[in-house]
């Protein structure tokens, strides 16, 4: 895959999470950092596992 088409592909998908959260009435900003903090752990698991 071409970097400008993973770039593009997370862009929508950032959009997309923004949209959803909004429409559930969620702090968008502060609901997407929690998910990204989330999975923090589990790449760091994944790294000691290899």
């Amino acid at each position: 895959m071409k970097i400008s088409i993973i770039i593009s592909c997370y862009n929508e998908m950032w959009k997309e999470d923004i949209r959803m959260y909004n429409s559930h009435g969620m702090n968008p900003t502060i609901t997407k950092i929690e998910k990204m903090l989330w999975k923090v752990p589990q790449y760091v698991g994944a790294l000691f596992k290899r």
